[in-house]
């Protein structure tokens, strides 16, 4: 239904909608690569405006396949912070005192 590739420093969206019913808007391209038979229009993101519209085409497809938005699934996999003296009793990090 839809794939991100990056390649270099720029971000490309392949989604499969017809390349003829989009509009002259959104500057897409259709690809006949057996890579992407499944997703065969691509839109290249390069600026800030083209990523705006991006989301047009994303939210397009969405209804055009009956989706419906869920609820935000962020995790968060930071470790929290902890205070140096509690590293130090927990024996992750060593306290080492250098004369000078």
């Amino acid at each position: 239904m839809l794939k991100f590739v990056i390649k270099r420093t720029h971000l490309y969206l392949y989604f499969a909608l017809d390349t003829s019913k989009i509009g002259q808007k959104y500057k897409v391209e259709h690809v006949e690569y057996k890579k992407y038979e499944d997703v065969p229009t691509m839109y290249l993101i390069d600026n800030d405006k083209k990523k705006e519209l991006s989301k047009e085409l994303i939210d397009r497809l969405m209804r055009k396949n009956k989706c419906e938005k869920g609820k935000n699934l962020h995790d968060e996999y930071r470790i929290p912070f902890e205070e140096k003296d509690v590293l130090i009793k927990k024996g992750l990090i060593k306290e080492i005192k250098v004369k000078i």
